[in-house]
């Protein structure tokens, strides 16, 4: 199973690269542990890094429209979108404790259905703390914008999707090999398009 798995989700990365959300390169799940056995992943020494990207991505079906659906005047079927974008992100340790943010945007512009150009971001802050040799633990906060799946709405609505999240842990090292661990999580979904405003959500978890 876990071959057919791997196989899975390499001709996945096949498919054409426009999808819910445009997703990015460096946003594609690697199979098993997070990357390819025969390229690791390079450790950057960098406390600070910077990068600029851009793309552009072809879809001859943006909405996921069925071959006999009558598509309406004005709205076009396939589309060219253009991508270019921005990131920074910094891994700052302080004493025993680390700080790592990460922040991101993107400006898309569509050739056909300029109604749907659109700019989407995300930030992050993780505080990763750590008191003493026995409790350690992380904080984090994180805000991301994006477009709403075209293939989900099938229709040129630009659903733009606010996601906040904030999570914490706390662990105690009850002896050198079992670990207490406790933590929570919440996150909420708000739709900027009021005929989807049903779909806002808040969802509040424990572990």
């Amino acid at each position: 199973m876990r071959v057919l798995r791997t196989a899975g989700i390499a001709a996945l990365l096949c498919l054409p690269a426009v999808a819910a959300g445009f997703e990015m390169t460096e946003d594609t799940l690697w199979p098993d542990d997070g990357r390819f056995p025969g390229y690791p992943q390079e450790v950057d020494p960098r406390p600070v890094h910077f990068s600029v990207s851009g793309g552009v991505y072809h879809d001859d079906n943006i909405f996921r429209l069925s071959d006999s659906a009558v598509v309406p005047a004005g709205v076009h079927k396939s589309d060219t979108i253009y991508r270019i974008g921005a990131r920074l992100g910094a891994d700052i340790p302080i004493s025993r404790q680390r700080l790592v943010l990460d922040a991101r945007v993107n400006n898309y512009t569509f050739d056909n259905n300029d109604v749907l150009d659109h700019v989407d971001y995300r930030g992050s802050a993780r505080w990763l703390w750590q008191a003493g040799p026995l409790f350690s633990g992380d904080l984090g906060y994180s805000r991301r914008r994006y477009l709403g799946d075209l293939g989900e709405i099938q229709a040129p609505v630009r659903d733009m999707i606010t996601e906040d999240r904030l999570s914490g842990s706390a662990g105690f090292m009850v002896t050198p090999r079992w670990r207490v661990r406790g933590g929570a999580d919440w996150t909420k979904w708000d739709h900027s398009e009021s005929s989807r405003s049903v779909l806002d959500l808040q969802v509040t978890s424990a572990t």
